[in-house]
C-alpha cells in the first residue's frame, strides 16, 4: 500500500498467467521441495521460472499477494471460528488461585541471587476474584505456599480437591510430598 497525497494505491491483483503459475505450483510442486509449498516457496519458484519472466509479467513482490492468491482459490482454507463457551464460576471462597510474580524493582544482591530476588505470592478467590492473600518473599517455592495455605487455614487444608492436586503436583522426594500430610505420595513419573 503507498501513499499518494491523500489517495491510498494499493498494488494491482497479480495478473492471470501469474496466478495460473501460482496455483500450478501449489497444485505440483517442484520435485526437490518434496512439501507443499507456501507462500514463499513459490514465489521463489516464480522468480527461477525463465518463461514467466520472459514474458514481462509483473510478479508478486510480497508473499501476501501470493497468500491472497491461494486463499482466494480454496487452496488455503479458512480455519473454522472456535465457540468459546464460558466457565460458571466456583462457589465464592472454595477455590482459590495463586500465583508467584518476580518483584523486578528489587536490586539483586552483590553475589546472591540475580533472578528472583524477591518474588510476590498473591491469592485471589475465583468465584469473586478478591484477593485473599499478598505476601511478598525471598523464598517462593512450593513448600512455602503449602505452608501458607495449611497455615491459612487453622492446620487443615481448605477443600479435598487441594488435597488431591497436591498428590498430583508433588515431586518425588520434595519436601511438599513429606509436608502435605495424609499419606500424599507424589506421583509416578
Amino acid at each position: 500500500m503507498l501513499r499518494n497525497g491523500d489517495c491510498i494505491l494499493y498494488p494491482p491483483p497479480a495478473p492471470p498467467r501469474v496466478v495460473e503459475h501460482i496455483l500450478a505450483i501449489r497444485d505440483a510442486p517442484p520435485a526437490q521441495l518434496q512439501r507443499v509449498p507456501g507462500p514463499r516457496a513459490i514465489r521463489s519458484s516464480l522468480a527461477q521460472d525463465a518463461a514467466l519472466l520472459a514474458s514481462g509479467e509483473r510478479l508478486p513482490r510480497s508473499t501476501t499477494t501470493t497468500w491472497q492468491v491461494l486463499r482466494r482459490h480454496g487452496r488455503i482454507a479458512r480455519r473454522p471460528a472456535r465457540a468459546h463457551e464460558p466457565l460458571d464460576p466456583p462457589p465464592p471462597m472454595t477455590r482459590w488461585q495463586r500465583d508467584c510474580k518476580d518483584v523486578s524493582s528489587v536490586p539483586a544482591a552483590l553475589g546472591g541471587k540475580r533472578q528472583h530476588v524477591v518474588e510476590a505470592r498473591n491469592g485471589v478467590d475465583g468465584g469473586t476474584s478478591i484477593l485473599v492473600e499478598a505476601q511478598v518473599r525471598d523464598d517462593c517455592t512450593e513448600e512455602t505456599t503449602l505452608a501458607a495455605v495449611v497455615g491459612l487455614h487453622g492446620g487443615a487444608l481448605p477443600f479435598a480437591g487441594y488435597a488431591a492436586l497436591m498428590r498430583q503436583e508433588a515431586r518425588p522426594g520434595s519436601a511438599l510430598a513429606a509436608r502435605a500430610g495424609g499419606g500424599l505420595s507424589p506421583r509416578p513419573r
